[in-house]
């Protein structure tokens, strides 16, 4: 018998080949192919016999109409130098796979529903060829109370299942907020002035409203507040919406509002930003108290007042809110001391202020130090501007450590003529008026 080479030509096929080349001596083809892989169909195996002698009932060709994952059929030759034994596998597989379940990626959001893009793996079962792979596809809306994620298998054959739905809920579309109810009316003028609770409304159309949270504004003051309402859906979705009110509950700030008083009169000012009401005490013509100002402004001048009087205002101050502020400002009447104040320690030489005198045309400025009187000037205008030393009656001195005392009297008329009104910031009931050569004062 002659001797063969043994050739691998492709899987499941054995080709013998003789020496110096010859043909193969039996070949096969399934469906007219080669018999490798899995096939989807009926399956024909053809032998091809070339040299030899069959032996038995080997090399039949045979038509596979069932699924099998590996049948292998004999094809024994023989010729003079023995006997060759060829082998074919068959492997068909015309059954597509199941899906047997499906798996989300993540729990779900909230109450069962999804409200960010969720992938979803399915899984699956092949009885010859084996599940290949099976798909993974992920969901991002459109929202819906009932999802069918689909997905599939595909086995090694390459049969596809039938599709599988996962269902599942999805909403990510926030709540509407509708709208705000507050617990009270405005406190004034559309204002609120205390801290104010407001209940929120609010609607889904998907997976419906969880609820909305009561919000309590009390803060910043503003006409443009915006207070932020929030609902919740039962996916989990937020809303916060902003609403517009006015609220205020400061009171105007007084703390610039004062009382200057002069030669017969009151100057009265105030923050311009309220509506002021100004009663004076006494009041106008002999009465207990009068209204002096009521409106808006930043001030007021009196000139219904005599000297030496003490007078009180009480100011009202009301914002647009409603909101009031409410101080007395009060003042004796007439020229008097402006700087240094009563009590003061200086450590520089101060510059003496007083209230201007009507138809003065000079002052007389008296200094003492511990009850000795070290200067007398006579200045223009209504102030003197101390030195560290000056003369006086011929003798120089110097501002050092002691209690001083400073008194201005007005000239009246020409300096010559030594004519000096009251002493400016006495009591003028009880000071004597002093002129000419008996009341000079220098």
């Amino acid at each position: 018998m002659r001797r063969f080479i043994v050739v691998v030509a492709f899987a499941g096929a054995l080709v013998f080949a003789p020496p110096a080349h010859a043909v193969p001596v039996v070949g096969w083809t399934c469906n007219n192919s080669p018999c490798t892989g899995w096939f989807t169909s009926n399956v024909q195996l053809v032998w091809d016999v070339k040299v030899g002698q069959v032996i038995g009932s080997t090399c039949v060709n045979t038509l596979f109409t069932t699924d099998t994952a590996g049948t292998v059929r004999d094809c024994i030759v023989e010729d003079a130098d023995g006997q060759a034994h060829f082998k074919a596998t068959i492997k068909r597989d015309t059954t597509a796979p199941v899906v047997t379940g499906a798996t989300p990626a993540r729990a779900a959001d909230a109450a069962g529903w999804y409200q960010r893009e969720i992938g979803v793996g399915f899984t699956g079962a092949d009885l010859t060829s084996g599940v290949a792979s099976c798909t993974a596809p992920t969901y991002a809306g459109p929202d819906a109370a009932d999802v069918a994620v689909v997905g599939t298998c595909r086995d090694v054959a390459g049969n596809q299942s039938p599709p599988f739905a996962f269902h599942l809920r999805y909403d990510a579309t926030p709540p509407g907020v509708t709208g705000v109810t507050p617990e009270r009316p405005p406190d004034h003028g559309g204002w609120y002035t205390h801290p104010v609770t407001f209940g929120v409304q609010g609607a889904d159309i998907t997976s419906g409203l969880a609820g909305c949270t009561p919000v309590t504004y009390g803060g910043p003051d503003g006409a443009g507040a915006t207070l932020g309402a929030t609902c919740v859906d039962r996916a989990g979705n937020t809303t916060t919406r902003p609403f517009p009110l006015r609220y205020d509950a400061t009171a105007p700030d007084a703390g610039a509002a004062h009382l200057k008083t002069g030669d017969g009169i009151a100057r009265l000012a105030w923050p311009a930003d309220a509506r002021a009401t100004v009663v004076r005490t006494p009041g106008i013509k002999g009465a207990a108290s009068s209204i002096m100002h009521d409106g808006p402004g930043g001030g007021l001048t009196d000139r219904r007042v005599r000297n030496g009087h003490r007078y009180r205002y009480a100011l009202t101050l009301t914002d647009e809110a409603g909101n009031v502020t409410r101080l007395e400002l009060a003042g004796r009447v007439g020229p008097h001391p402006l700087s240094p104040a009563r009590g003061a320690r200086l450590s520089a030489p101060p510059l003496l202020r007083w209230t201007r005198v009507r138809g003065a045309h000079y002052y007389n400025v008296q200094l003492f130090r511990n009850g000795h009187k070290i200067l007398s000037a006579w200045p223009r205008r209504p102030r003197l501007q101390l030195r560290d030393s000056w003369r006086f009656r011929g003798r120089r001195y110097y501002l050092r450590y002691g209690r001083y005392q400073w008194f201005v009297w007005p000239g009246e008329g020409p300096r010559s003529e030594n004519r000096y009104g009251e002493r400016i910031g006495a009591d003028v009931r009880h000071q004597p008026r002093l002129s000419g050569d008996a009341g000079r004062v220098n």
